[in-house]
């Protein structure tokens, strides 16, 4: 059994029982949008981005026909069952009929009835009629004899695949929001939805290391391009706002970090999946590895990282996007059903040396070694929002726009001079990143109340917890930018014979992720989990407050806190979570305490405690980037070595224990809230060295090693 994928530059067609590549057809510089196989599975029918449709033959991958300037760009294409024709759909949003010859291709006829892009095609069985969907959120469906629309559907969720069910008297469409939709061909109406999964059912995508240009790929320079649109939900309506005040109030929506976007991803070499390599968190090892990184690194790679100082500032340097109140208003203000709905969309580039497992790469000898293409999930979950300091957001929007302000008349002025002179510490909103689908105090309303009619005013500020979440996202472009440059061949010969009888070793690290059993009680935490340790070289402990949060974690305020396994204790001596040694500790363990300045956030959300004996405290900057890390480390000679521990896959107890600095009511680690609820269990992380060897032997082998410590790796290399 075989299927096809296609996708910039080539279509792949591969063997599925053994996941091998079959053939490779390759068109350099246009994507291939779309592909289907001819009911004989002779031919095979794609359309690319340069307005043209091709045919090949399988085996060969010899082109049979081209069809210029079918579309702006072809979307979508369909074989008829009985004959040598084709329907295509267009980014316009036309639905074309194509009649193949053997020595010509001639239009039949051309249905413009969408009014944006066409997603889908089918066939009926008998070739009669066929159904489109399209980014408009239409569906219809055509008379290919008469050529002329029959019926039209609507439905909001933005389809993907449709299918007509034996007998074409039903069709099957799929699409954004995770439901199988049943419909009647016939009379045009829904008959029953399926829920698939809790995941999205199209977002994964594939990306090749190789171009064919480059014998070598700088993967530090390399990033994968996402585009992703979405609907926000509000439980709040934004409208108390005076017409003054709605362009300068900001909301942030975006992500800490963009790799945190990636939620699951493999490797493959080659064609054959890398024994290994499957991380199915990808977001918590994201999380952890950027939590740690230098705040100069992270101030450098604009639009990569989002730190809340700058967030908080208004600064345009922020992987997501700002959202006014009065572009809320406008997308939410005729609705009447809770939550509010607003389409948002987003474009995300994410470094490939920020996923953990490339993040030792520089240069690789693509050309020698063989290709790498990694296979990736999103997580829309890992999406973060905040409000903008209204006096900043305000202060720059009426500074950017200083004439509209002059013209607009006395009374704006007014009520922009009135906000700042009355702007007070009473108006106390969240300040620092939340979870999307969990609750904040935000500003819902900004006005000015007239107190007598001589004019006097006073500003109210209306703060209330509001809920934002985000449903039926649909990845709509995936891109890999790749970076790299050709060698000589008399080079590429020096290096294939250097390395032709040892590996070329790349150094890596992966996570595993590990939920205690047991949440905090009102006496402390005591958990434990049996696991099995392979060279951790780190322990890292994470403390949700919420189960929906996957990047946004709080310091607990805990003291005595200590980790056991194998006999040891991590650290030596028990931990304060607030106090200034655990802060060295820290940094020490995320090598940040000499040449290298951690951010804000990391600090503040080390050193700054939520409670005392007496109250609660609100936060006053984000804290939300808190994760304590713990080395295991032995002393060996007097150096310290980091081979880390191993039980040989046995498990073996990992035991969490810590008691409050503060009980009771005040402890915000255990009451979450004042309505009663409770953290989920802390969540235990090991870090373990891992090692790429690569050998161009044979066309270029590739081994993930994650079995052996350093010592064994290169001891092995240098026998």
């Amino acid at each position: 059994m075989i299927f096809l994928s296609c996708g910039y530059h080539d279509i792949t067609l591969w063997h599925l029982r053994s996941g091998n590549e079959f053939v490779r057809i390759e068109i350099p510089n246009v994507t291939c949008l779309c592909v289907c196989f001819n009911l004989s599975r002779t031919e095979i029918i794609s359309g690319w981005s340069d307005r043209k449709i091709r045919s090949f033959e399988p085996e060969s991958g010899r082109i049979q026909h081209v069809i210029g300037d079918v579309h702006k760009k072809v979307q979508s294409v369909s074989m008829f069952l009985k004959s040598s024709a084709i329907v295509s759909g267009g980014s316009e949003g036309q639905v074309r009929l194509w009649k193949l010859g053997y020595d010509n291709q001639q239009l039949v006829a051309t249905m413009k009835e969408h009014r944006m892009a066409v997603t889908a095609l089918r066939m009926t069985h008998d070739d009669l009629e066929c159904v489109s969907s399209g980014s408009d959120g239409y569906m219809l469906t055509y008379s290919l004899t008469h050529n002329i629309r029959l019926k039209q559907l609507i439905n909001t969720t933005n389809i993907q695949v449709i299918n007509y069910l034996p007998y074409s008297s039903q069709f099957i469409a799929c699409g954004s929001d995770r439901f199988a939709t049943f419909f009647d061909a016939f009379r045009g109406n829904q008959l029953c939805k399926i829920e698939l999964s809790d995941k999205e059912l199209f977002d994964i995508a594939v990306i090749k290391s190789r171009m064919n240009y480059h014998d070598v790929t700088q993967i530090q320079n390399s990033f994968l391009s996402i585009v992703m649109t979405a609907k926000l939900q509000f439980d709040n309506k934004f409208e108390e706002f005076d017409e003054s005040y709605q362009d300068g109030v900001v909301l942030f929506v975006g992500l800490k970090s963009e790799s945190n976007i990636i939620h699951e991803y493999t490797v493959y070499h080659r064609g054959r999946t890398i024994d290994g390599s499957l991380q199915n968190d990808a977001t918590t090892e994201s999380f952890i590895y950027n939590t740690i990184k230098p705040k100069s690194e992270k101030n450098n790679r604009k639009h990569i990282h989002s730190l809340y100082e700058n967030i908080h500032k208004f600064d345009t340097s922020a992987c997501g996007t700002y959202i006014t109140m009065r572009k809320i208003e406008e997308a939410i203000t005729t609705q009447t059903n809770v939550p509010y709905l607003m389409p948002v969309r987003f474009r995300i580039s994410v470094p490939l040396d920020d996923l953990l497992i490339f993040s030792a790469f520089t240069d690789y000898p693509n050309g020698m070694f063989g290709d790498l293409k990694i296979k990736f999930k999103i997580n829309s979950n890992a999406f973060v929002f905040a409000q903008v300091n209204p006096t900043v957001s305000l202060a720059k929007y009426y500074t950017m726009n200083k004439d509209e302000l002059l013209s607009s008349g006395q009374q704006k002025l007014m009520d922009i001079d009135l906000f700042f002179r009355n702007w007070s510490l009473t108006f106390q909103y969240t300040k620092q990143f939340t979870q999307l689908g969990c609750i904040a105090d935000l500003i819902i309303g900004i006005r000015a109340e007239e107190l007598t009619p001589s004019g006097l005013k006073n500003l109210i500020c209306d703060i209330n917890p509001v809920t934002i979440s985000i449903k039926n996202y649909v990845v709509t472009e995936v891109t890999a930018n790749m970076a790299g440059y050709q060698a000589t061949d008399d080079c590429l010969a020096r290096v294939r014979d250097f390395f032709s009888t040892r590996a070329f070793v790349v150094p890596a690290q992966r996570v595993e992720i590990w939920p205690f059993q047991t949440s905090a009680a009102l006496t402390g935490i005591k958990t434990s989990q049996n696991i099995p340790l392979s060279h951790v070289t780190d322990f890292v402990l994470l403390f949700p407050k919420d189960a929906r949060c996957t990047t946004c974690f709080e310091n607990p305020c805990y003291q005595n806190m200590q980790l056991t396994t194998c006999g040891r204790n991590f650290p030596d001596m028990p931990m304060n979570t607030t106090d200034q040694l655990f802060f060295q500790l820290q940094l020490n363990a995320s090598n940040l305490d000499l040449l290298f300045e951690a951010t804000d956030e990391f600090e503040d959300a080390l050193t700054t405690p939520r409670n005392t004996a007496t109250r609660r405290l609100n936060a006053h900057t984000d804290l939300t980037s808190f994760v304590i890390s713990l080395q295991c480390e032995r002393n060996s000679n007097g150096t310290l070595t980091f081979d880390g521990l191993d039980t040989m896959n046995q498990n073996t107890s990992v035991e969490l224990r810590g008691t409050q600095i503060y009980h009771g009511v005040t402890d915000c680690y255990y009451n979450v809230d004042a309505n009663g609820k409770r953290s989920p269990p802390p969540i235990l992380c090991t870090v373990h060295d891992t090692f790429w060897l690569f050998n161009p032997n044979q066309g270029g082998s590739c081994q993930y090693d994650t079995t052996h410590s350093f010592d064994e790796v290169f001891g092995e290399i240098g026998a």
